[in-house]
């Protein structure tokens, strides 16, 4: 009876004993996977941010690319008149003859 009933506490108390210890061991799995969490999200937060520099910077080199070619398309559009100008000054044509299809 009563060697019995110390057994069964004895047996009880190891069993709790035993549940505390895989409680901490579960604890500190949590930790590490929140610690593993953590540093997964900053580096989320990191890769984002350099995304956004990059497709700013990608649309600033598209901008540029596209100021560069219409001042091209300019001063190309500026040089051909300025060449037809000269050339009907040295056809005989004055400055005041109107362009061809104005007439």
């Amino acid at each position: 009876g009563i060697e019995a009933a110390k057994a069964r506490r004895e047996e009880k108390a190891e069993e709790r004993r035993d549940v505390m210890k895989q409680v901490e061991v579960k604890r500190e799995e949590i930790k590490g996977l929140s610690a593993e969490r953590d540093r997964l999200r900053a580096a989320v937060s990191e890769s984002e941010s350099e995304r956004r520099l990059f497709e700013g910077a990608e649309a600033d080199a598209r901008r540029a690319k596209a100021e560069k070619e219409a001042a091209d398309r300019l001063a190309a559009e500026r040089a051909a008149a300025e060449k037809a100008a000269a050339d009907r000054l040295a056809a005989g044509g004055g400055a005041a003859d109107p362009p061809p299809g104005k007439r």
